[in-house]
């Protein structure tokens, strides 16, 4: 009678173990079925943020592309606007030479009169030919003239084509200020070595 007490007590307390572990078990179930759910939507969010990084990854490929164009395009005027500065300068130097030949010639022109006029009455054929000399040095001086004013108005050509340049350099410098701007604005997580050899690339 102990004996069958005893178990009648061992079974009550398995039923009541028993019980309590199918509580557990079912509050277990619940939460590996939450879990679950959130490992799906998870997995979700992963595919959505691996689209989105791939996304990114065109763009980045995209902007540095255009970083090159540019960078190309301000090397290009660079050199375009260093030949010009170069031709300006020897304009500069031939129109300096210019007006110094005049001046040479202004004074032999000069010299030629005054001998002109000292020899005039003694010797009318040296004066036909010291007049002669004094029409061929003032053609020649007219020629150079217009050869200077043909050299500033080339000058000042010049000197547009040098503004236009400058100009057309701010405008890629400022374009490319802004493709920085816009590949700055990408998130810094994303592809961290792509966007360190960007910032290379335009630093150089």
């Amino acid at each position: 009678s102990t004996r069958y007490a005893d178990l009648l007590n061992d079974l009550e307390k398995l039923r009541k173990q028993e019980a309590q572990w199918r509580i557990e078990k079912s509050g277990i179930d619940a939460k590996i079925k939450d879990l679950e759910a959130d490992l799906t939507d998870a997995r979700v969010q992963m595919e959505i943020f691996h689209s989105k990084c791939n996304d990114l990854a065109a763009q980045l490929g995209v902007k540095q592309t255009e970083l090159m164009q540019k960078d190309l395009d301000v090397a290009r005027a660079r050199k375009e606007l260093q030949e010009l500065q170069n031709l300006y300068k020897q304009n500069t130097e031939h129109a300096a030479q210019q007006a110094e030949l005049i001046q040479q010639l202004h004074a032999l022109n000069m010299d030629t009169q005054k001998v002109l006029k000292t020899q005039e009455d003694a010797h009318t054929a040296e004066t036909i030919s010291y007049q002669k000399l004094h029409n061929e040095l003032t053609i020649c001086c007219d020629k150079l003239k217009a050869s200077e004013i043909q050299l500033q108005q080339n000058q000042g050509f010049l000197q547009n084509q040098l503004f236009e340049k400058e100009q057309r350099i701010n405008q890629l410098e400022s374009q490319l200020q802004q493709v920085l701007s816009a590949t700055s604005s990408l998130p810094q997580e994303t592809y961290p070595n792509q966007r360190k050899e960007t910032l290379c690339c335009c630093r150089t």
